[in-house]
């Protein structure tokens, strides 16, 4: 059993990464894999909550992969940019710093970045 870290880098909507990052997690996750997500940039909007779209369904998602256990963090800078607070994103999405991805990447047996 793998560790991958999955990096998002795009907004929800801006491109399909954000949703092909998320399907690829959830694929790994049904293969046994050890999965974590950090949101960076504008991927940080990929951790708001009420969401609104027909066909994507990002919240869906993310609130799927953390069911599985998946670890999902949005770096503070980023969400301080943006105008991103705790009280906007998904329950368990916990907002933290850029030592915190390099722990992860440290960690990792994998780090895709979309």
């Amino acid at each position: 059993m793998s560790t991958f870290t999955v990096i998002i880098t795009n907004s929800p909507y801006n491109s399909q990464n954000p949703y092909n990052a998320l399907r690829f997690a959830l694929g790994a996750i049904a293969e046994e894999h050890n999965v974590r997500i950090f949101l960076i940039g504008d991927g940080v909007y990929v951790a708001q909550k009420n969401q609104k779209s027909q066909f994507y369904q990002i919240e869906k998602m993310v609130r799927e992969c953390m069911e599985f256990g998946c670890e999902i963090k949005a770096c503070g800078v980023c969400c301080d940019e943006r105008g991103v607070t705790q009280d906007i994103i998904i329950d368990g999405i916990e907002i933290a710093s850029i030592t915190d991805l390099v722990v992860w990447v440290d960690e990792s047996d994998n780090v895709l970045n979309f």
